[in-house]
C-alpha cells in the first residue's frame, strides 16, 4: 500500500470497516511510515476532541421555524434586475442577443439602401463640356428621353421673361397632367 491509498483508507480504518487483507496492508504501512502514522493519529484525536463537545440545546420549534424560513426562501419573487440579467432570448447572454440584433439591423438598412432604385435623371454630359457661350447654339438637350429647350441668351431682359413664360407653361403643363 502507499500513501496515497493509505490517506483514502483512513475513514474506513476507523469505522472498522476494512477487508482482513487491506487491514493488514494497511497497519503494516502505518508501522513503516511516520508521516501516514502521524495523520491517523491527528485524525483520531481530533474524533475523541469531539466527544468532549457538548451538545447544543436549541429551543422544541427549531426544525420547524428552519423550515419555514427555508421555504419564505424559496418562495420569494426574483428581483426584476436579476430577471433581466437571466434573460436569454433565443439562448442567447444578453450582450450577444443584442450584438445580433444590432447586425441584423445594420445589414437589413444597408441592404436596403444598396438596392434601392434611384430616380436620377440620366443626362448627357458631353453636352456640358462645351463653354456655355456655345450652348445655345449646339443640339437641344436631352433628359430621360424628352427634348429640353435651350435656354436663350441670359444676358437681355425680354429673354429671361421668354424663358420664365415657358417654364411657367411647362409647369402648368405637368400639373395638368397629373390632375388627370
Amino acid at each position: 500500500m502507499n500513501c496515497y491509498n493509505f490517506e483514502e483508507n483512513i475513514s474506513v480504518f476507523i469505522e472498522s470497516d476494512l477487508s482482513l487483507k487491506l487491514r493488514k496492508e494497511f497497519i503494516q504501512h502505518r508501522e513503516t511510515c511516520p508521516g501516514c502514522e502521524d495523520k491517523l493519529n491527528g485524525i483520531v484525536s481530533i474524533i475523541n476532541s469531539f466527544k468532549q463537545i457538548e451538545s447544543v440545546a436549541t429551543s422544541t420549534d427549531f426544525v420547524k421555524n428552519l423550515h419555514q424560513r427555508i421555504d419564505k426562501y424559496n418562495s420569494r419573487k426574483e428581483p426584476l434586475f436579476t430577471r433581466l440579467l437571466n434573460f436569454q432570448p433565443f439562448g442567447l447572454k444578453p450582450v450577444a442577443a443584442l450584438g445580433f440584433v444590432t447586425a441584423f439591423t445594420l445589414l437589413t438598412i444597408s441592404s436596403f439602401l444598396l438596392f434601392q432604385d434611384d430616380n436620377i435623371p440620366k443626362l448627357n454630359v458631353s453636352e456640358f463640356s462645351q463653354k456655355p457661350s456655345t450652348l445655345s447654339n449646339q443640339a437641344p438637350l436631352m433628359v430621360n428621353s424628352q427634348q429640353v429647350p435651350a435656354v436663350k441668351d441670359s444676358t437681355r431682359k425680354d429673354s429671361l421673361r421668354d424663358a420664365s413664360s415657358r417654364f411657367d407653361d411647362q409647369i402648368l403643363m405637368v400639373n395638368q397632367k397629373e390632375n388627370k
